[in-house]
């Protein structure tokens, strides 16, 4: 009953606030239209504290009706409206997260839970000068009295984020960055069986943390798969891990999930990071495989900005990773910067990697090889690989090519001046132009050519 009056209550503040929005929540299936119609009456910079409150009592207009999904879809675009707006400094988005570790929770998905309340005390940390104070915060006392952590803990969190903030201030306006920053004792919870394959990622911070890739320190990509492992439910991450002989860029440890294809990774395992200006090569493959061996893992994750060199020739790459699993068990995965793109725009990464596993440890061909093939997807990499150039040219050899390619060049290209032309015909030549390029000043005697921007 009680329930039902603060359910009611809401309403009758929107309809003061919004009387359109209020009235279409009269409809079953008013979830339909809601995100386009709160998105379209607030196109762009900052919400007031009205707009902020008409979104909260949508999405508390479904929590209230155990509608917890599209609770979660309204409060999740909430709080990426509010990270859309901080182009001039940070937004306090504490109220969001708080709800969304709610809707979390009531969907029995604690490790998710536990996370986005972090994420709201770090809000609130920063926003009171180091404090999570028990009476103005929805994050205390969730923290303190539903799950048990302890005062002091909170305290020296609260602490520490602010602390954090200071000292990386082009991080202050994600959440993830400050709690990625301490430590992880707060993460007591087990993944549910229905949680183990729901996967998380601010994509805002994971398009900021790929504008720092090739900067030439490799500590972006770092972060980002130490911060995309963690967002795996069962899943700790931690960076810069050292033994007397060896500095692990990122381990992982899994906790929980026995029922999937992570029951076969074993307890730990590691990250490799290579923010490369090409392919990882057969070397990068062939030393991660003795760090994994060295530490009795059975599985290791390949960041490498280009992807690994392919299996055409005996000393790539791919013809290593298959081998090393042939021989020793040990299966290596890699992610490129495709892939790193496709989960911030929410791909599930879970998936990634069960799919880039089983194409390992079954030698499966990867699917539409073929079909690829006959669509010049052969050069895709070369395309993605100019298109980043911020450069206005390019002298390169055909090793060099081959090797962003992860393939060989056709016989063709050494004997005739033709395949180097900018024809569209040519499914090569498409790659260039599409990115933007064009090819000059070849010497085939020298294997040598200049790309430069059209």
């Amino acid at each position: 009953m009680a329930k039902q009056v603060a359910v009611d209550a809401n309403i009758e503040e929107l309809k003061g606030l919004a009387p359109d929005i209020a009235q279409r929540l009269s409809s079953r299936d008013a979830f339909a239209t809601l995100p386009t119609q709160l998105s379209s009456r607030w196109p762009e910079g900052h919400l007031t504290s009205d707009a902020k409150r008409v979104w909260e009592l949508c999405g508390l207009h479904f929590l209230g009706r155990h509608r917890f999904h599209e609770a979660l879809a309204v409060f999740s675009a909430l709080y990426d409206r509010l990270l859309a707006s901080q182009v001039d400094g940070r937004v306090h988005k504490g109220m969001p997260l708080v709800w969304m570790s709610d809707c979390f929770f009531r969907l029995n998905f604690p490790v998710h839970g536990k996370r986005f309340l972090m994420l709201s005390a770090v809000e609130d940390a920063i926003s009171d000068g180091g404090v999570i104070s028990p009476d103005t915060t929805g994050a205390y006392f969730r923290l303190a009295w539903l799950r048990g952590v302890p005062s002091g803990q909170i305290e020296r969190y609260a602490r520490e984020f602010l602390s954090l903030s200071g000292n990386f201030p082009d991080e202050r306006p994600f959440p993830e960055a400050m709690l990625q920053r301490v430590d992880d004792r707060w993460l007591t919870e087990l993944p549910s069986s229905s949680e183990v394959f729901s996967y998380r990622a601010n994509g805002y911070y994971i398009h900021y943390l790929l504008s720092k890739v090739g900067d030439g320190t490799g500590e972006a990509l770092e972060q980002l798969a130490q911060y995309l492992m963690s967002c795996m439910p069962g899943c700790r991450a931690k960076r810069h891990a050292k033994t007397h002989s060896t500095d692990f860029d990122v381990v992982c440890s899994m906790e929980g999930a026995d029922i999937d294809f992570r029951s076969e990774l074993g307890r730990y395992f590691v990250c490799e990071c290579k923010d490369w200006s090409g392919p990882a090569d057969f070397s990068v493959m062939a030393k991660f495989c003795r760090v994994l061996d060295s530490t009795k893992s059975k599985f290791g994750v390949l960041f490498s900005k280009h992807g690994i060199s392919g299996a055409d020739g005996t000393r790539d790459a791919g013809r290593e990773q298959q081998k090393v699993f042939q021989d020793r068990g040990i299966v290596i995965v890699g992610l490129d910067l495709s892939d790193l793109k496709s989960v911030a725009e929410g791909a599930n990464l879970t998936t990634l990697l069960r799919e880039r596993y089983e194409a390992v440890r079954l030698d499966l061909a990867p699917a539409g090889q073929a079909e690829m093939r006959n669509r010049g997807g052969k050069y895709d990499k070369l395309r993605g690989y100019l298109a980043e150039q911020s450069s206005s040219g390019w002298r390169t050899t055909f090793g060099e090519i081959e090797r962003v390619l992860s393939s060989e060049l056709p016989a063709s290209a050494r004997r005739h001046q033709a395949w180097w032309g900018n024809d569209k015909r040519h499914v090569q030549a498409r790659a260039w132009l599409q990115a933007g390029w064009k090819t000059t000043d070849l010497d085939l005697s020298s294997e040598k050519v200049t790309f430069v921007k059209a």
